[in-house]
């Protein structure tokens, strides 16, 4: 059995304790150097190999995901939400109450109908955006799924080195 230790903040380097080496760069392509072809120990290194690159697609959505609404407040983001809801709401009946957005009208000296068309224009931006970032982790994840650590090393290899976000 082969045990792995995994420091993704420093480059991204896996260590077998069995003498092989997955170093993993900054676009995610893997090297893998094995202290001998042990089928077992190429299956261990590909599995350990798999599981870093899947940390790094996670940590690569949750940055794209951040960097939507990145040059807003927290107060401004946990907000949004519910001020996309308000605005739905309105849209289909404009007789619906709309506290957090009539406060922001009258506050900003505009129409209430001035903030609904923002706010969903907003949200259809990031409703499309969330769409896209969710969908490459999707297709990348996929992807990955398909490298099977049991099949021929270099292949399998290839395979895991052709996934980049």
């Amino acid at each position: 059995m082969i045990h792995t230790s995994l420091d993704l903040a420093t480059a991204g380097k896996l260590q077998s304790t069995e003498g092989g080496t997955i170093t993993i760069e900054a676009d995610l392509t893997c090297t893998l150097r094995t202290g001998e072809d042990a089928q077992e120990e190429q299956a261990g290194l590909l599995t350990a190999a798999i599981n870093a690159k899947y940390a790094y697609l996670e940590e690569a959505q949750r940055l794209a995901f951040g960097s939507l609404f990145a040059g807003y407040t927290p107060e401004q983001r946990e907000t949004f939400w519910a001020q996309v809801g308000e605005a739905e709401k309105f849209t289909a009946d404009n007789q619906t109450p709309t506290p957090f957005l009539s406060g922001r009208a009258a506050r900003e000296g505009v129409e209430l109908q001035t903030i609904v068309a923002e706010v969903l224009a907003m949200a259809g931006y990031a409703k499309a955006v969330n769409g896209d970032i969710y969908g490459e982790f999707r297709a990348l994840t996929r992807q990955l799924a398909d490298v099977d650590p049991a099949g021929d090393y270099a292949a399998e290899l290839d395979k895991l080195n052709l996934i980049v976000w």
